[in-house]
């Protein structure tokens, strides 16, 4: 019972401090004061959410992609590029396979592999 009076004083405590406010000064400071606490939590907000997109962008970067997804993903964009090499018409259309934004990182990867493997070639 005594922790429902509490809540219900605090209450009115709120409401009173409300009030002698109001009463105590002008509409427009209160109004001034009520848009400058808005804009400062619009401002806390923001950052917050600009905070959370570039925590998830940073989580999409290939950096930090595990070697199991790039395994994945190296073998299907190849996988992709074999079967699309077939269906090609014009270069056009062979340069846009190349150029396709994941795949040209996987294709980077195996001019990386192959240009290795010559080298070891080339020294035994």
């Amino acid at each position: 019972m005594s922790t429902t009076m509490k809540s219900n004083e605090t209450e009115f405590m709120d409401y009173n401090d409300f009030n002698s406010l109001l009463q105590s000064s002008k509409p427009q400071h209160l109004y001034q004061e009520l848009i400058n606490k808005e804009d400062r939590l619009l401002q806390t907000i923001n950052r917050v959410v600009d905070y959370s997109n570039r925590k998830e962008l940073e989580a999409k970067e290939f950096l930090h992609t595990p070697v199991k997804d790039v395994a994945k993903g190296f073998m299907s964009s190849m996988l992709d590029l074999f079967e699309g090499m077939f269906k090609v018409k014009t270069t056009e259309q062979l340069f846009a396979l190349f150029m396709d934004a994941d795949r040209i990182i996987y294709f980077g990867i195996l001019i990386i592999v192959f240009s290795v493997i010559l080298f070891f070639l080339d020294i035994a």
